[in-house]
């Protein structure tokens, strides 16, 4: 398995952190899944064939925005995801959220303490975005003779599946805030200071009958990785910032899904992987590559 040389930037809300190499481990298993979608998906081997497994799904390397939706939307996508190349954005989130999540999840606290006071309100953290993958929307049916604008449906925020409390999404608003500003891979929606949990908004586009269409959206996946979990901690006893997570050597890891605002429409159907297949995926396969 390949080093992962994934650097930090220092442009972010807390300031310059130098440039970390983590040596390649094997994870802890993750912990806690991602909530079933309410529309229906498909294992890897009913998408890609008989025999085939995570290890054959092929997600591309996209650097920015242009080529995340080169490679997810339009007629010819043939992609379910794609690997997002990116730099580290430095930030804090409050151990307090951290340890909601442990008891949410009928974890047992650890009751080793941070060992200075500074880190009794905030640890330092990491952030960016990783992935995107494909979500299914709607489905609209033209009839025969129409061709009209019609409005049709998007999502925006954190995706329903980051369930998670209120106070946990405040804690890691201001990295993901900063990895918009920054970073060239963005959900390319306007927020202010609050992210809120995914609501549908209206957008328009002519279509032409008779015809079925599927809508889709992308969502990001963003990692927030916080080092020395086990050192600073007391290891596995305590979640962090989101319902799934691992570990690998002293660091924890979770992810967290947002949807990027650049909808689209197919006259054909398509396959959605899971979000917990992704995360999966993204924690095994994938893992070096982000």
């Amino acid at each position: 398995m390949a080093q992962d040389t994934r650097n930090e930037t220092s442009q972010g809300v807390s300031g310059s952190m130098p440039a970390m190499t983590e040596e390649p481990a094997e994870a802890s298993g993750a912990v806690g899944r991602f909530p079933p979608e309410t529309y229906p998906v498909k294992s890897v081997e009913e998408l890609l064939g008989q025999g085939k497994t995570r290890a054959d799904l092929v997600f591309p390397d996209v650097r920015n925005d242009y080529e995340l939706d080169n490679a997810l939307i339009g007629q010819t996508v043939n992609n379910n995801g794609c690997i997002v190349k990116s730099d580290w954005i430095s930030t804090t989130v409050r151990p307090d959220t951290i340890h909601l999540i442990s008891g949410a999840m009928g974890g047992q606290q650890s009751t080793k303490e941070p060992a200075d006071q500074a880190s009794r309100t905030q640890v330092t953290a990491s952030m960016k975005p990783i992935a995107a993958y494909l979500a299914y929307i709607k489905k609209d049916s033209v009839p025969s003779g129409v061709q009209e604008g019609y409005t049709l449906r998007k999502k925006k925020g954190f995706s329903r599946q980051f369930t998670t409390s209120t106070e946990v999404k405040s804690s890691v608003t201001a990295g993901f805030l900063a990895c918009e500003a920054t970073l060239e891979v963005t959900t390319s929606f306007s927020y202010s200071e609050t992210i809120e949990e995914e609501f549908e908004e209206t957008w328009t586009k002519t279509l032409t009958g008779p015809q079925d269409y599927w809508t889709f959206q992308p969502v990001v996946m963003y990692a927030i990785k916080i080092p020395k979990w086990r050192s600073n901690f007391g290891g596995e006893r305590y979640g962090t910032v989101g319902p799934y997570y691992f570990f690998r050597n002293d660091n924890a890891y979770s992810f967290m899904p947002l949807f990027r605002n650049s909808p689209s429409t197919l006259d054909r159907e398509i396959g959605y992987l899971s979000l917990q297949t992704v995360a999966e995926y993204l924690q095994n396969e994938a893992w070096g590559r982000w």
